[in-house]
């Protein structure tokens, strides 16, 4: 069969860049590997590298059956800006557009977000009879309510009005609907407004096992890092410096472990990562000789950095549950985990073993915790254990995405009207 994916914010597939696998290319290849063709509807810009990698209108074949077609967007520098909300609004015109001009598929993935992308996909399917699954990400708009101060949400909430209908609409009018952790699709079901069924599922983002490391090709930064760190407990976040990914928390602890002396050459911190956070990070880490900034980071230098590291850090701010892409990669390279969710990371990593949690924006608390592990070693040995062990059972790629791949012939091959109405 033909399965459209639609992806506008992960990594570009692009000549001579060897960006990390994320969801939509992991599933891409895991349905080209039974055999179905696939292309991946994208933008023009790359929303990790922050520049147009590829011109409008122009396809790839990324690998064997699996073509990428690449739609106009605006340029943005911050995530959260009214360029890249107007950018997204642009591709979905012209993914509206485009649409028209392509044979129809069997099979649509819309991924949310974008919203507006995922709203045309869904608009395209009901007018052409084919199903569509919705597959979500992250609680848009919604989640951005809970980063804005609280004197402005309600005018937020007003503002983002349509927008929510919009998203209701496309729930509720979607053929099923898949997500990465199950609270996020208990918030898209109701969102939709209606019950959920069997066609209602979750796949986990997961990881590919991590390759066998390349000395060689270490880049001299992160070789400068392993060295000034060697023998110590290294403190590790990789992700994007913003606003649903806080590693100014990290530093904050950093500096009250210093006052109070507990930050000797035992401890170092690394952060992996950039975004539009990276500034003021970096910024208030001044004067701290035990912090180390690698920028972003992918293949070999980022492997090396988790063969170093003692414990990951996923970093979020109050009241959001997330399951992020990096916590899958601690786990893969057998990481304990420091959470600051009270969702289902935390759940998981209490019931199996692999991590601790500590208070979200609270630097004592990620103390607390880093010190626990620095007086527990074989606890901390055990906590790597477990996750290894889960990651292998349940967050590989190479199980979860056959899986998906599996569900997805299996919507394609009923009607719509058999799938959730």
């Amino acid at each position: 069969m033909l399965v459209w994916l639609l992806q506008i914010g992960e990594p570009i597939p692009a000549p001579g860049r060897d960006a990390k696998h994320f969801r939509t290319r992991m599933l891409a290849s895991a349905l080209a590997g039974r055999g179905h063709r696939v292309l991946w509807w994208t933008s023009t810009f790359d929303h990790y590298a922050k520049r147009h990698l590829a011109e409008t209108g122009e396809t790839r074949e990324i690998e064997s059956g699996v073509t990428v077609r690449f739609l106009p967007a605006f340029a943005y520098a911050r995530n959260l800006s009214l360029r890249r909300y107007v950018s997204h609004i642009r591709t979905a015109r012209a993914f509206r557009g485009a649409a028209r001009n392509e044979p129809a598929p069997d099979l649509i993935v819309a991924s949310m977000p974008d919203y507006f992308l995922a709203a045309e996909a869904v608009s395209y399917g009901r007018a052409r009879g084919v199903p569509v699954v919705v597959d979500v990400r992250d609680q848009w708009p919604d989640v951005f309510l809970g980063v804005l101060p609280r004197w402005s949400r309600p005018l937020a909430a007003a503002a983002l009005a349509p927008d929510r209908a919009k998203l209701r609409r496309l729930l509720r009018d979607a053929d099923a609907t898949t997500s990465v952790i199950d609270s996020v699709l208990s918030w898209a079901i109701e969102r939709a407004g209606r019950e959920r069924t069997p066609a209602d599922r979750v796949f986990y983002l997961g990881s590919e096992a991590l390759p066998a490391l390349d000395p060689s090709r270490v880049s001299a930064p992160v070789r400068h890092i392993l060295e000034a760190t060697a023998g110590r407990l290294v403190v590790l976040f990789a992700g994007t410096f913003g606003l649903l990914t806080r590693p100014n928390v990290i530093v904050e602890a950093a500096q009250r472990m210093g006052r109070d002396g507990q930050t000797d050459e035992r401890l170092s911190f690394v952060l992996a990562g950039e975004g539009p956070g990276s500034k003021a990070v970096r910024r208030a880490a001044r004067g701290l000789d035990n912090v180390y900034f690698s920028g972003w980071v992918e293949g070999d230098d980022l492997a090396a950095l988790l063969g170093a590291a003692s414990v990951g850090i996923v970093a979020s701010p109050p009241g959001h549950d997330a399951f992020p892409n990096k916590a899958f990669t601690y786990l893969a390279a057998g990481l304990p985990l420091l959470d600051s969710g009270e969702g289902e990371l935390a759940k998981l990593a209490g019931e199996h073993g692999f991590g601790r949690t500590f208070r979200a924006g609270d630097a004592d608390s990620l103390a607390g915790e880093i010190r626990y592990l620095q007086d527990h070693p074989d606890e901390a040995e055990r906590m790597g254990k477990a996750a290894q062990r889960f990651f292998v059972e349940e967050c590989e790629s190479g199980r979860i995405y056959p899986r998906f791949a599996e569900y997805l012939e299996e919507i394609a091959g009923s009607e719509p009207a058999k799938s959730i109405r």
